[in-house]
């Protein structure tokens, strides 16, 4: 943790940075630029060292009670085909899934949504190190910047208009991507030339996917 963000942690406990702008706490502590803050905020928020709510907007230290019992609601889109990529984004909110803030891997909950998981192709997948993907499973996902993924994430992306979950690769040396299965089947990847990546009305990576909530009891 750097020095911006335990100034930030700190003044986290005697007031709300919420309501407060980026130029008003980088002048308080004496930092040289308002963006400084900000990056600093968002990274204690990822890290769940502060809990913005999503209601009143105010940014807050968290105590064990309060991330235990806090709920979170998440937007769903519906189904994400974990094989061929079948089942087509129309980008329209199905429901909202309640979820406690301590289920959740991080705690920071801007730009996640959530898809339900059709198929066993990535029955094998290792989520956060240790979950697979299995069918019916909820899948926790964060919106991309527009990137291009780093190799070996987990990500939702959109084929030809449809949306799949596999592993992704770049192949630097054949110009290409291979978005991959883990499965106990053997199945083939998914090949992507450099030049239809380019395209996004053949291929676009939307999402990171950043934790699984298994429905089975």
């Amino acid at each position: 943790m750097n020095d911006t963000q335990k100034r930030l942690l700190n003044l986290a406990s005697t007031k709300d940075l919420g309501g407060v702008t980026y130029y008003r706490i980088a002048k308080e502590l004496k930092i040289d630029h308002p963006y400084k803050v900000k990056y600093a905020l968002d990274q204690l928020l990822k890290r769940g060292l502060l809990i913005k709510d999503a209601q009143t907007l105010s940014i807050t230290k968290p105590t064990q009670e309060s991330i235990a019992n806090k709920l979170v609601r998440i937007p769903y889109y519906g189904e994400v085909n974990c094989g061929e990529a079948l089942t087509f984004a129309d980008n329209q909110i199905k429901d909202y899934l309640k979820i406690s803030l301590s289920v959740l891997s991080e705690k920071y909950t801007d730009d996640l949504f959530a898809l339900k998981a059709v198929g066993s192709s990535m029955n094998r997948a290792r989520i956060n190190g240790k979950k697979a993907v299995r069918d019916g499973d909820y899948i926790i996902a964060r919106r991309g910047n527009g990137g291009i993924p780093k190799n070996g994430e987990y990500v939702i992306s959109v084929i030809w208009g449809a949306v799949n979950l596999k592993r992704f690769y770049k192949d630097d040396k054949n110009k290409r991507l291979l978005l991959v299965s883990e499965s106990s089947e053997d199945l083939s990847p998914i090949i992507i030339s450099d030049c239809d990546a380019d395209d996004p009305g053949v291929y676009k990576a939307i999402a990171t996917v950043i934790d699984v909530l298994p429905i089975a009891v």
